[in-house]
């Protein structure tokens, strides 16, 4: 076959990734299994069977062939082929198609489609086309391209294959979508097109620009100029998830064996693990105290949320037998047998995880840890996971405790939210958990765009007519990283002002405290002494381990995270080394403002002597000048509470808790 043009092909995964790129000659890639490419700076012969492209932005280097391609396919008589493109160019292009099929006097047949950064575009029944905002010197669409898929829903997966062919002939919907983030491609971007948009760190396969290699090169010029460097891989190591990088488009300054031999010197393209140091004073603060808490992270999800920073692995189920293996790794590493009071496992989704995979969990917990009697064991849940069988499941585990991510009872907020339950799953959940004897948790979440206040009065009722314990109702916040961002800056997504969102919270606490229950926390509320016993760990400044990627602990007055990435966290736990990636121990003064500065988020306040034994100061000499002002202006007041006295928010501090927290946290 005639090639008139470079072309590497790389072969993973049942995929054949074929291209080239090089800044400002040409960029062009395909995956022929999946029938596309992105961008057209030049195109091989061979790939004029390929009938559907992306083009990330209009530099010639990348979208300079798409007049020859459309021309050589109507020469072949091939259909006219589907170009997708920035929607700000879409007349700009067909100018440009008109003005050649002028000079040719012929016609130059496609369908040209534009799309805004966040769009959905359906590409086949297969598979659903995301775009990304990139960060260049003229706009640039990234693309995430999802393998559609069709799972049996939780509630069916017991029953037999004619029972469940009979469910779907009678009209019931036995199945669910799920989205699996395959392809990544940045077209050209500074390091902010991947920091915005997390899920490009999560497909299958990432295609990346990495312009730059050589140390001399001063990394705000290539930034302001819309490239990356390969220094900016190497600070973002922990966060690939990806199973296969392709780093592209290298300047021309660049020989090939030049780049390949940066990339292999620097630290990640090093197969030597390199341990983080460990050495540094240790803090006399909580010295000496064995954690009675411990939070385990479970990343694992069907889908990841728009709204959502986590650290979450959605569809990668399949790390799930790796990293548990991991798990049990760093379980048996610590340094001594432990007591808990608590234990919370979080995500992601731990509800994820079924019958077998808690088993081996518990299994590994119990070479170093016991319960204490009463402890409090929790897993967070998704409403659609909760079976008869998970419920037992998460007995045999030791839960006590279900914290559901209900979010919403509204069926039009859900779907804006990207959950896949509906209110009766809610509800069914709740039944099962509360049959089964376990204390159940609902979160909420409120203010979402165009929400009314009577629509969350609904919520609200909705979830005081379940028999539930416990109660966290949360703001929608646009957190920068994810889907939600890049939507609310795309003008797709509304953002509620300040005064409704507190009149949202207003009549979250006239609603619940008028039904009897205790606010005891910012966002939580509880009823018949069901406050979460786990998170007050966290108020009071004591002591708590973290195992899993991306979980922080608090020991010793050092604050510690395991890598983010669950891969990379897997593959550190393998080597023997120590998954930590950062370590900070703050000095005494600034964590005794920040441990103050955090036990205020509790209702009843922080007890002086409490506050002094735990940190060696004082209330005046932590944060005593910021104390009085916000005491002046009625935002915290010092109440008896003999022998000493507290610390607490007033009624109109519980609104501005954020401004008051930041002012203790920043004070000198």
């Amino acid at each position: 076959m005639l090639q008139n043009v470079p072309v590497k092909s790389f072969q993973f995964g049942g995929l054949t990734i074929e291209g080239y790129s090089r800044a400002a000659v040409q960029t062009y890639w395909r995956i022929n299994e999946l029938n596309l490419g992105f961008d057209l700076g030049a195109h091989p012969w061979d790939f004029m069977g390929t009938p559907t492209w992306l083009i990330s932005h209009c530099h010639l280097d990348h979208i300079a062939a798409l007049p020859s391609f459309v021309a050589r396919r109507r020469l072949m008589k091939m259909t006219p082929p589907r170009i997708i493109i920035p929607a700000y160019a879409e007349v700009a292009v067909r100018r440009m198609l008109d003005s050649f099929a002028s000079l040719d006097r012929g016609k130059l047949p496609c369908e040209l489609i534009g799309l805004e950064p966040g769009d959905r575009y359906e590409l086949s029944r297969e598979l659903v086309l995301e775009t990304c905002e990139m960060s260049h010197r003229i706009p640039c669409l990234g693309y995430v391209i999802y393998d559609r898929r069709r799972k049996l829903l939780p509630q069916f997966t017991e029953l037999r294959g004619e029972e469940i062919r009979d469910l779907r002939n009678s009209g019931v919907e036995v199945t669910r979508e799920v989205l699996v983030p395959l392809i990544g491609y940045t077209g050209d971007t500074n390091p902010q097109g991947l920091d915005r948009n997390p899920i490009l760190f999560e497909t299958k396969i990432l295609i990346a620009e990495m312009t730059f290699l050589a140390d001399d090169h001063q990394l705000q010029y290539i930034h302001k100029n819309g490239h990356m460097h390969l220094e900016d891989f190497v600070a973002r190591a922990e966060r690939f998830e990806n199973e296969l990088v392709i780093a592209s488009h290298f300047s021309t300054r660049y020989h090939r064996k030049e780049a390949e031999k940066a990339v292999s010197l620097s630290p990640q393209g090093s197969s030597e693990v390199t341990p983080p140091s460990n050495s540094g004073p240790v803090d006399p603060l909580s010295a000496g105290v064995n954690p009675r808490s411990i939070y385990l992270h479970i990343p694992f999800c069907r889908h990841h949320c728009g709204y959502c920073n986590f650290s979450v692995a959605a569809g990668r189920d399949y790390l799930v037998p790796r990293y548990l293996a991991a798990l049990g790794r760093e379980i048996a590493a610590l340094p001594q047998r432990l007591t808990l009071d608590t234990l919370y496992l979080g995500g992601g989704t731990p509800s994820r995880l079924e019958g077998p995979e808690l088993l081996q969990l518990r299994e590994a917990l119990a070479q170093r840890i016991d319960l204490a009697p009463n402890a409090e064991v929790t897993l967070e849940a998704n409403p659609l996971d909760v079976t008869p069988a998970w419920v037992a499941a998460a007995l045999d585990f030791g839960a006590t405790r279900i914290s559901l991510g209900a979010q919403s009872f509204r069926g039009e907020k859900l779907r804006l939210l990207e959950r896949d339950h509906d209110a009766a799953g809610i509800v069914r959940a709740v039944e099962l958990l509360k049959q089964a004897g376990l204390t159940v948790s609902l979160d909420l979440i409120f203010a979402v765009a165009d929400e009314t206040l009577g629509e969350w009065t609904a919520d609200v009722s909705s979830a005081l007519q379940l028999p539930i314990d416990h109660l966290s109702t949360y703001e929608l916040t646009y957190e920068k990283g994810t889907r939600f961002w890049n939507r609310r800056q795309a003008g797709q997504l509304a953002e509620q002002d300040e005064d409704q969102r507190s009149e949202f919270y207003a009549l979250t606490l006239e609603r619940l405290v008028a039904a009897g229950w205790e606010h005891y926390e910012i966002s939580s509320f509880a009823r018949g002494g069901a406050s979460c016993r786990h998170n007050q760990v966290y108020w009071q400044g004591l002591p708590y381990h973290a195992i899993g990627a991306g979980a922080s602990r608090f020991l010793a007055g050092v604050r510690s995270t395991n890598h983010q990435s669950t891969l990379r966290y897997i593959q550190l736990v393998e080597a023997g080394v120590d998954p930590t990636s950062e370590r900070q121990q703050l000095p005494q003064p600034e964590l005794a403002r920040e441990l103050l500065a955090v036990g205020l988020r509790r209702i009843g306040g922080v007890n002086a002597a409490e506050f002094e034994q735990v940190t060696g100061r004082s209330f005046a000499a932590t944060a005593g000048a910021e104390i009085a002002e916000l005491i002046g202006w009625g935002l915290l007041a010092e109440q008896c509470d003999p022998p000493s006295t507290r610390l607490r928010l007033t009624a109109r501090g519980i609104f501005l808790y954020d401004a008051i927290a930041v002012k203790i946290a920043a004070s000198n």
